[in-house]
C-alpha cells in the first residue's frame, strides 16, 4: 500500500485526528498529527481499531507511532482540513478569517481561496509584501456544503521560507 492511500484511509477512519502525514518504515507506521489524543481515543479504543485496520491492510503486524505537530496552523494540509470542516459545518466564510491567523504567531504567511460556494468565491488572509506562491506549500481539497461542492486552496509560506 502506498503512503497516499494509507493517509486517505486513516483520515477517513479518524477525521478529527488532524492527520498531516504518514510514513512507512519497515514494520512501523509513523503518523504526524495535530491531535494525537483523538487518534488514541478513550482508553485506547480508537488506536486499537487503527492497529487492527493496519493488520488487515498490510497483512502483517504493524507498529504505530504518533508524532504531535505542535503548530498545526503552520501546516497547509491541516489548515485546509480545518477550513473544509468548518465550511461543511455551516460556519460563515467571513468567520474563517479568525482560524488561520494563528499562523502568523509562528512566522508563517497564509492565503486561502474558496471556490464554488455561490457568491463566496475567494477569501484571503492578508499576506506580507514578499508573499510569492512559488515559496508556498499549496494544498487543494474539496468539500460539500448543503449539497454544493466547493474547492479550498491554501497557500502557506512556512516560517523558514
Amino acid at each position: 500500500m502506498d503512503v497516499e492511500t494509507l493517509l486517505e484511509r486513516i483520515r477517513q477512519l479518524h477525521p478529527g485526528g488532524a492527520v498531516a502525514a504518514v510514513e512507512i518504515v519497515d514494520d512501523e507506521v509513523l503518523v504526524h498529527c495535530a491531535r494525537p489524543g483523538v487518534l488514541i481515543g478513550e482508553r485506547g479504543a480508537t488506536i486499537g481499531a487503527l492497529i487492527e485496520s493496519l493488520r488487515e491492510w498490510f497483512g502483517r503486524e504493524m507498529k504505530i507511532s504518533l508524532r504531535e505537530i505542535r503548530h498545526a496552523e503552520a501546516v497547509a494540509r491541516l489548515v485546509a482540513d480545518n477550513v473544509i470542516q468548518n465550511l461543511e459545518a455551516g460556519v460563515a466564510l467571513t468567520q474563517l478569517g479568525r482560524l488561520p491567523k494563528n499562523s502568523h504567531r509562528v512566522g508563517a504567511a497564509c492565503r486561502i481561496e474558496v471556490h464554488g460556494l455561490g457568491d463566496l468565491q475567494a477569501w484571503q488572509e492578508p499576506a506580507d509584501e514578499n508573499f510569492l506562491e512559488e515559496d508556498c506549500d499549496v494544498v487543494r481539497d474539496q468539500g460539500t456544503r448543503k449539497g454544493e461542492a466547493f474547492e479550498v486552496v491554501v497557500y502557506l509560506k512556512p516560517p523558514s521560507a
